[in-house]
């Protein structure tokens, strides 16, 4: 019974040893796993690192070449055409360096003034003073001074505009075409109950709606109501403050209209490029900015007209006074190119009425802008301005900010009207050939300066974000 026992405790002793034995391998072979995949990793990191520093080299390397006013080095391996890498180029090379905060103002809404009305003396002395401030401009700061351009910028943002020619700028306005007049427009007593229900819940999305279209209406302010409650809503990028702040408000309004399609994001607009390849070499770029962050495309016409665009000026906090006004300036020329094209397009004498819609977002302020042409300048209105709701004390603000989107599509809908009317009458204007558009007293087009011609500031180190 002894020798039994004593054979029963060996075994099971051996088990033991021999289970110990398994369970320590398996450890070795689990940390010679790790170890290899550590080092997997590190060496991926390594070689991650060398090709960031490999190309940080080459991306130096060709910004020296571009700014010693040579053409950069391409290398023959690279996929990238070299009007791409010149676009790259252009958005660091145009800096708010080159911008004058000083002469710089708070934009504000223009009024109608009882004023007399302009001669043609009075257009001449207007214009003498502004090729004579356009000689006087330095190279550096041509590229972002609207004057140099033939744009008025009615806004009194521009500080030399609204100095030199705050004499005229009442009677100028009153020369413009009346579609440039901006109302909030007036909805009905059941839409007006709809809206205060919106405003007055805890949560939008339990408000019965009555019809289909109020569907928009109430995602409109369930969005708005998430943007202004979400936590670090004050410290966003101009992405996401597009998306969140501005996208909404264009979907219950403008994106309802089944004939026009919004794009998003930095978008190439067809007239900058097709004036710019006009008899002259396509991979020369006439201009810095070529960019738009929304665009209202009208796809009823073969040539698909742009009729609305927009630019947001980053995100939030508000952006500097140099990127507001450098943000306001492009989007002039973009509405002033569409104004061209459609001149071009239509082919039409009797188009001095035609009105081109835009707005700039600023922080959490949207700003609606026209442009039409008169005699021989582009002028730009700041035709409303609105705060945009901040949070739950000021949500109101999101029942004006609708109104005042529904206004903007109204106004470009007036413009589709105007150019399918304008569209119509291309035959007849063609076979009178009275008049081409080419004798009409219409503005000088000034393309951007070239980097040839500008001096740039010295570079300085970006400052560290505080996290």
């Amino acid at each position: 019974m002894q020798k039994r026992t004593k054979l029963i405790k060996e075994f099971w002793q051996a088990n033991t040893e021999r289970l110990n034995l398994q369970m320590e391998m398996s450890i070795v072979e689990q940390k010679a796993k790790v170890q290899k995949a550590h080092g997997m990793l590190k060496f991926e990191q390594i070689g991650q690192q060398r090709l960031d520093d490999a190309a940080s080299a080459v991306h130096q390397r060709q910004h020296s070449d571009y700014v010693a006013d040579s053409p950069p080095k391409q290398n023959p391996l690279s996929s990238v055409e070299p009007s791409e890498r010149e676009i790259e180029q252009d958005r660091d090379i145009f800096s708010e360096a080159l911008v004058d905060e000083d002469i710089l103002h708070e934009a504000h809404t223009c009024q109608l003034l009882a004023v007399q009305p302009m001669t043609d003396g009075d257009w001449a002395k207007a214009m003498d003073q502004i090729e004579s401030y356009r000689q006087k401009l330095a190279k550096e700061r041509r590229l972002y001074d609207s004057l140099y351009y033939f744009i008025v910028d009615h806004s009194g943002q521009h500080g030399p505009t609204a100095n030199m020619l705050a004499d005229y700028l009442p009677a100028m306005r009153l020369a413009m075409p009346q579609g440039m007049n901006f109302h909030l427009p007036v909805v009905s007593e059941e839409d007006e109950t709809f809206l205060s229900q919106l405003l007055a819940a805890k949560h939008a999305g339990d408000i019965p709606v009555r019809t289909i279209e109020d569907y928009p209406i109430r995602d409109l302010f369930v969005s708005i109501s998430k943007a202004v409650t979400m936590r670090g809503k004050d410290d966003i990028s101009e992405m996401e403050h597009t998306m969140r702040n501005i996208v909404p408000y264009l979907d219950a309004t403008v994106g309802r209209d089944e004939e026009c399609r919004i794009h998003y994001g930095e978008q190439t607009l067809e007239p900058t490029a097709v004036r710019r390849n006009a008899g002259s070499d396509p991979t020369k770029r006439a201009r810095a900015g070529y960019k738009v962050d929304i665009i209202i495309e009208y796809q009823e016409l073969n040539w698909l007209p742009v009729v609305g665009c927009g630019e947001v000026s980053g995100g939030l906090p508000r952006c500097s006074r140099a990127k507001e006004w450098t943000d306001t300036l492009e989007l002039g020329l973009e509405l002033r190119d569409v104004w061209v094209m459609a001149q071009k397009e239509l082919v039409v004498a009797n188009a001095d009425k035609l009105v081109i819609w835009g707005f700039t977002v600023v922080g959490r302020k949207l700003r609606i802008y026209a442009l039409a042409a008169v005699r021989k300048l582009f002028h730009l209105v700041l035709a409303e301005e609105i705060s945009l709701p901040s949070s739950r004390r000021d949500f109101v603000n999101t029942k004006h900010a609708y109104l005042a989107t529904l206004g903007f599509n109204e106004k470009v809908q007036e413009t589709k009207r105007m150019i399918d009317a304008l569209n119509q009458n291309r035959v007849a204007a063609i076979r009178k050939r009275d008049r081409t558009p080419e004798q009409e007293t219409r503005p000088e087009i000034i393309e951007t300066p070239t980097f040839a011609d500008i001096a740039l500031p010295a570079k300085h180190a970006k400052k560290a974000r505080r996290l």
